[in-house]
């Protein structure tokens, strides 16, 4: 076989298989597709399972000598695609432990043959009664976080069956992430550069209650979320740090005013606030962009952009509160608290897709 017949590889990290996977590889070589499994430090026990995947015609075996994760193996195979070493114009990732059928492999690839742009993911059916209740509740989970901060729609954030061309594989080498984190990462980043994300569904197989999955359930959902919150987390701390100085700051300048004794309650007050809302903004608006989106480029028109959403910010924070007010008549302090808390997610959402947008 001859590798100018293929323009299309699937890579399949792995993590102590059984003899399913030499089945699996064997299949997908026989359908037409160059196959790379990328043994993730499995050990020698599992050598003679990996020595007969190597000696299939079309399968390329890469080894690490320790478990360094999913993200790393998927890394090691895109790195050994950029070198040249297999010519493909698409690539799918699937997982090891036979979640993905041959048929569904075909039908992302497929798929993006067909549009040739982003990223096509294969989106299981959680509503399937197959589906352990941590699985389904974990994804339903982190589904309607990521769309909450994230702005996008994604039934299946953990799903490994995923195709793109070649172009993105240096993109795809840039995304952090040494292990499962690495796939949520890659979703960030494929929503904040605006490449578009397409879910195609396929079957929902779990075996044995998902038995051969090595994800484990507090510590890799830790690392998922921590990099779900991450930006989100650093956000809320800038709006903290600039509550705290706009507090300090006005109280000092009050102290500082009433001691000159020169002004009146009205400018005082007035020149008090103003100065630490002045001064309070700034910080957050550097720290937002430079620490919370890390933007480096384009200062005006952030600044710009990010005065006008303050000043709307503003004003809906005042007319809801009013409005709400009269037509429930309940307590404006609750209300203030409940729309403030509504405008801060929609704050972070509009300057993370908006304000701070990549230049």
């Amino acid at each position: 076989m001859e590798l100018s017949e293929k323009s299309s590889v699937v890579v399949i990290p792995s993590l102590h298989p059984d003899n399913r996977l030499t089945a699996y590889t064997a299949e997908l070589c026989r359908a037409g597709l160059w196959v790379i499994v990328v043994d993730d430090g499995s050990g020698a026990d599992y050598a003679g399972i990996f020595k007969l995947i190597a000696q299939t015609d079309g399968c390329t075996v890469l080894r690490h000598e320790t478990n360094l994760g999913k993200g790393c193996a998927l890394k090691t195979a895109f790195k050994h695609l950029l070198e040249g070493k297999l010519n493909a114009d698409f690539i799918v990732t699937a997982d090891s432990d036979g979640q993905h059928t041959v048929e569904d492999v075909f039908k992302i690839k497929d798929r993006l043959t067909q549009n040739m742009r982003g990223v096509i993911l294969g989106s299981r059916d959680f509503s399937c009664s197959i589906v352990p209740f941590k699985s389904r509740a974990g994804n339903h989970i982190t589904s309607m976080v990521f769309r909450l901060l994230y702005g996008e729609s994604c039934p299946d954030t953990q799903t490994g069956l995923r195709a793109f061309t070649a172009e993105l594989l240096p993109f795809m080498m840039d995304v952090p992430g040494k292990r499962f984190e690495y796939e949520m990462n890659m979703l960030i980043r494929l929503t904040r550069s605006k490449r578009p994300i397409e879910h195609l569904p396929i079957h929902t197989v779990y075996e044995n209650n998902n038995s051969g999955t090595h994800f484990q359930t507090i510590r890799d959902s830790a690392r998922i979320y921590k990099v779900i919150f991450g930006n989100f987390f650093m956000f809320a701390f800038s709006s903290l740090l600039a509550t705290g100085i706009d507090i300090a700051v006005y109280n000092v300048l009050l102290t500082v005013l009433f001691n000159a004794g020169q002004n009146t309650d009205f400018q005082r007050i007035a020149f008090s606030q103003t100065a630490a809302r002045i001064i309070s903004c700034t910080v957050n608006f550097f720290f937002n962009k430079h620490v919370v989106f890390n933007r480096r480029a384009g200062g005006k028109g952030f600044f710009l952009r990010y005065v006008a959403l303050s000043v709307i910010i503003l004003a809906a924070s005042v007319g809801l509160v009013s409005l709400f007010k009269v037509l429930t008549g309940i307590n404006e302090r609750v209300l203030s608290l409940i729309i403030n808390l509504t405008l801060f997610f929609i704050s972070y959402r509009v300057q993370r897709q908006w304000v701070f947008r990549e230049v």
